[in-house]
């Protein structure tokens, strides 16, 4: 039988509750990041390094 490994107390549930939370906290944090990126790639794109 093809059984996961299950670690006690650390579930998958607990885990994506965890990063749902996490989410909810860095909301504006991660409109900042996304825009962050964005002109990381831009100033990337106008040196040719892509």
């Amino acid at each position: 039988m093809n059984q996961e490994p299950s670690t006690p107390g650390f579930g998958y549930s607990q885990l994506e509750d965890r990063l749902r939370r996490l989410q909810r906290k860095t909301k504006g944090y991660s409109k900042s990041v996304a825009m962050l990126r964005g002109s990381i790639a831009l100033i990337y794109l106008k040196l040719g390094l892509i």
